[in-house]
């Protein structure tokens, strides 16, 4: 009985594809890489909800540079004591350098298999097979053990501030609800995360002195004495914090040096000042306090010893304190809907990147981790595969009907 409306999936293909490719050519980057936001992929994609017959709820909020951040959800109650929610993100990241991108990533093609975009996988194709997942729900009326609940949601690139965390201070989610976040793939499907590391962005800005560069005796290095700093603290952060634990992937923690803004335009021109980002992904053994306060001893050291001001920021701070058990009624759903679908047993697993599952996990949710794809996320030629979206759809499915 499963198989034959699983089968009902392929009917909706083609409708959901089409749609899907009009969705991607909407511009939804994060404001805090340069774009507009979610606001007008959002009033396409609930005019085509609200096509489907749903209801949609909207929870909209203003961000610091007045752009709208809208986040959809709609539901499905089968008058079940159990809510199974699906949370995907509309936003994505920027395209990065164009020149190294084959198509142009804002105008979506498919050749043979894969469709190739910014946010094809990242969270598109999580978006594609969900809302296959309710054309064929909805057209072929089929019946579920338990109530559907689905959030389109804003801001997951940049911090989940206009997204996430305020839905859950707005009281939508209950005692009885499970999430399934589409939105991370191990080996294309054969790992649920079950946890992550803490997150935590830094900027440094080193302040010394401009000069001209013939007379560097009347300046200050801002440029020198950063990369000495910056080096230092990493091997520094590396060392020290060392532990190896198996059940991520890496293993490890990671301090990676990334995002470095313009200093002067001259070249003739000691710089006065360094911008600089620090992308911290913390092991849950560590202490996140322990490991700022030894970058500020550090900042001191340097500060004291090149005569100049290193200020440090914490753009954003997300630790992830709990984790989902594989005993958990929703791990052992997703693990059984894959076994039937895709014929393996996936293994449990805990990553460094951040997923929405990090902030419900800390407020008492139990919610897992699943894709299947070729983890093309932020990459130059970014796709997803069709075949990908028709087989999570179909395990999303049994995950309603088992």
């Amino acid at each position: 009985m499963i198989d034959e409306r699983l089968r009902k999936v392929e009917k909706y293909k083609n409708d959901i594809i089409n749609f899907f490719l009009k969705l991607l050519e909407i511009d939804a980057v994060n404001p805090k890489f340069g774009g507009r936001g979610e606001y007008e992929r959002a009033n396409f994609l609930e005019d085509y909800l609200r096509g489907l017959g749903l209801k949609v709820l909207r929870y909209e909020y203003l961000d610091e540079n007045h752009f709208k951040r809208p986040n959809l959800i709609i539901e499905l109650n089968y008058n079940k004591d159990k809510n199974i929610w699906f949370v995907l993100h509309l936003d994505t990241v920027d395209a990065g350098s164009i020149d190294a991108w084959d198509t142009d990533p804002f105008k979506p093609i498919i050749k043979d298999d894969k469709i190739y975009a910014r946010g094809s996988e990242d969270n598109g194709q999580a978006i594609a097979s969900v809302l296959l997942l309710l054309k064929t729900i909805i057209e072929e009326n089929i019946n579920l053990n338990y109530n559907l609940k689905v959030a389109f949601v804003s801001d997951e690139e940049s911090g989940s501030r206009y997204g996430i965390k305020k839905l859950l201070k707005e009281n939508i989610f209950k005692k009885n609800d499970f999430f399934i976040v589409p939105d991370a793939s191990i080996e294309n499907g054969k790992y649920i995360e079950i946890a992550e590391k803490s997150i935590v962005w830094l900027k440094f800005k080193v302040i010394g002195k401009q000069g001209h560069a013939s007379m560097p005796h009347l300046a200050n290095n801002a440029a020198r004495i950063s990369m000495k700093f910056y080096l230092e603290l990493d091997e520094f952060l590396h060392k020290k914090y060392s532990k190896r634990n198996p059940f991520f992937i890496p293993q490890e923690s990671t301090f990676e040096i990334t995002k470095r803004e313009k200093n002067v335009e001259s070249i003739n021109t000691i710089p006065g000042e360094d911008i600089t980002y620090f992308d911290l992904r913390i092991l849950p053994e560590y202490n996140i306090d322990e490991i700022l306060n030894d970058i500020y001893c550090i900042k001191k050291k340097y500060e004291d010893m090149y005569n100049v001001r290193i200020n440090v920021e914490v753009i954003s701070r997300d630790e992830a304190r709990k984790f989902t058990s594989t005993e958990s009624f929703i791990y052992k759903l997703l693990e059984r809907a894959i076994e039937l679908n895709l014929k393996f047993k996936p293994k449990p697993i805990g990553i460094g990147g951040g997923t929405y599952a990090r902030y419900l996990r800390n407020n008492g949710y139990d919610a897992v981790v699943w894709d299947m794809n070729d983890n093309m996320a932020h990459k130059a030629n970014e796709y997803c595969k069709i075949s990908n979206i028709i087989s999570c759809a179909k395990v999303f499915l049994t995950c309603l009907l088992i």
